[in-house]
């Protein structure tokens, strides 16, 4: 028999503005209902990661000694919110065999940043660790532009400047491209009297 519970992002944390009333979804509370729990991404890892896809192998084989209370509460869990699902083992009657959902697949990506960031800045190692180099994920457009602009603001002793800086040069980006737009315009204009001009026989600058 096969099971799945979808995942229903309606029945997932909610939250409501205080001004209008409206029901208000958040992503990122949602997400962190997932990946706050310690031991439903340490299954996840080892079902995704390690191919432990049975209770028994799970058990036996996870690296932080899962008791076989809390693994069995985690697999109904991760079950009903829709990242795993499970079918007979047709080489035992009594056997599960767990399988990712397709919204567990597309975690797994994330699982792995996580691991690289833990690599990078938790590691008990004194020396920097070497990252295989097919790991990482090339960022987005947004993403890069937002670590940057946090770095100028948080890792800056000067944010206050930073931020101040980066308003003034903003300014002077849009004072500069007015110029550009008004001479552009005036050009145009200019253009277009002389053509004007030149069409009822008047010579030289008009």
């Amino acid at each position: 028999m096969n099971q799945t519970i979808r995942l229903d992002r309606h029945t997932w944390t909610k939250s409501h503005c205080s001004i209008t009333g409206a029901e208000i979804y958040c992503p990122f509370a949602t997400c962190a209902e997932v990946i706050a729990d310690r031991w439903s991404i340490l299954i996840l890892r080892d079902i995704a990661i390690c191919n432990q896809r049975t209770f028994r192998s799970i058990l036996e084989n996870n690296n932080e000694k899962i008791s076989s209370g809390v693994l069995a509460g985690r697999l109904k869990r991760l079950t009903d919110i829709g990242l795993l699902y499970f079918k007979d083992d047709p080489a035992h009657s009594q056997r599960k065999i767990y399988c990712l959902s397709p919204a567990a697949i597309d975690l797994v990506p994330i699982l792995l940043d996580m691991s690289t960031w833990a690599l990078m800045h938790t590691s008990g190692s004194k020396e920097p660790i070497v990252l295989p180099s097919n790991i990482e994920r090339p960022q987005s457009q947004f993403s890069k532009g937002l670590t940057d602009r946090l770095r100028s603001l948080h890792l800056d002793p000067t944010g206050a400047n930073a931020l101040a800086a980066s308003l003034i040069a903003l300014i002077d980006f849009i004072i500069t491209d007015a110029r550009l737009e008004i001479g552009c315009l005036f050009h145009k204009m200019r253009a277009g009297k002389n053509r004007c001009c030149r069409r009822r026989g008047i010579e030289g600058d008009c």
